[in-house]
């Protein structure tokens, strides 16, 4: 493995020594480094990468190397190994990335352009599906509003064929996951924190431009509105126009919780809500159960397929 000169490379030397022996706890490093060093962090989601393999989860892996794909600038060479990475990851777990042949004998549009986008995305194809045929449902029962996406380090889009064309709102700090609750924001299977999964604060980071430079690629750029920033702070700031389709990705118990306060109010009648993650972290599925009653959410939310996302609409 090669290593680069690096910023602060003599504590990330130090770190990066020691993954062999201990990846879990080089993990926990790693992240509180990115956290320190914000936008400067290059090469720290590398080596995220290569503790996340020697854990053996390469697919963790794949998402660190294309988070430091991302960066503008940076090592080229760098670069050039994550894309080897990546590439050999998703040749290993080939029927994880490609549509089943059925899904995509129904729905060609969504199979074709699927391909240009899944690399921008943390979302499994079957979360992306659900959104896709969710502003389709929407559009085709003329149910009032535009889109907000809340949490996009996962990059979605919408067709430029999608009628009406209607504005997306991109909401996101734009810097990484916030700060965690280490009571509330755990794993739903085994209790276990996020700094201790490699995916604590500053992590899931990708510039602003990187929507618009993927919007762009499919001429959807004048329909994206970005909204940079916390959600307590933003989301009460935006337009109050009514919304046909939220995607709320928050992780977290208190980003879900302002988002469903802020959001859900304004969803049209026959509007879509989906939420990422309720399936995974705990303090999501907490937020959703006492914003709508664990009864109602036993009742109306429907798990899109990978026991981790689900959907409701709006009566």
């Amino acid at each position: 493995m090669r290593r680069t000169r690096l910023r602060f490379n003599t504590t990330l030397d130090a770190i990066v020594s020691k993954i062999p022996q201990d990846p879990q706890g080089s993990l926990r490093d790693l992240s509180t480094l990115k956290a320190k060093q914000s936008a400067n962090s290059t090469g720290v989601d590398f080596y995220r990468a290569i503790a996340f393999l020697h854990s053996k989860d390469a697919l963790s892996a794949r998402q660190a190397f294309l988070e430091e794909t991302r960066r503008g600038g940076g090592d080229k060479s760098l670069h050039t190994q994550c894309w080897d990475y990546i590439l050999r990851i998703e040749k290993s777990y080939e029927s994880f990335f490609h549509l089943p042949p059925e899904i995509a004998k129904e729905e060609p549009l969504f199979a074709t352009t699927y391909l240009g986008v899944f690399r921008y995305s943390m979302l499994h194809w079957q979360r992306l599906l659900s959104l896709w045929v969710r502003v389709r449902e929407a559009a085709a029962k003329g149910v009032v509003g535009s889109s907000v996406l809340l949490g996009v380090a996962a990059k979605h889009y919408f067709p430029r064929s999608e009628q009406p064309p209607r504005l997306v709102y991109a909401c996101d700090s734009f810097r990484g996951m916030p700060h965690s609750d280490a009571q509330r924001d755990r794993r739903k299977t085994d209790g276990a924190g996020a700094e201790d999964l490699g995916w604590g604060t500053a992590t899931c980071s990708a510039p602003a431009q990187c929507v618009l430079d993927l919007a762009a690629c499919y001429g959807v750029q004048d329909r994206i509105r970005l909204v940079e920033g916390e959600f307590r702070e933003t989301l009460p700031r935006m337009p109050s126009t009514p919304l046909c389709m939220a995607h709320i990705d928050a992780d977290w118990y208190e980003s879900t919780r302002a988002c469903l306060e802020s959001v859900y109010p304004r969803l049209s009648s026959g509007g879509a809500l989906q939420i990422d993650d309720y399936g995974y972290w705990d303090g999501c599925r907490r937020a959703v159960q006492e914003y709508f009653g664990a009864e109602a959410c036993e009742e109306h939310l429907r798990d899109v397929g990978d026991g981790n996302a689900v959907w409701t609409l709006k009566e």
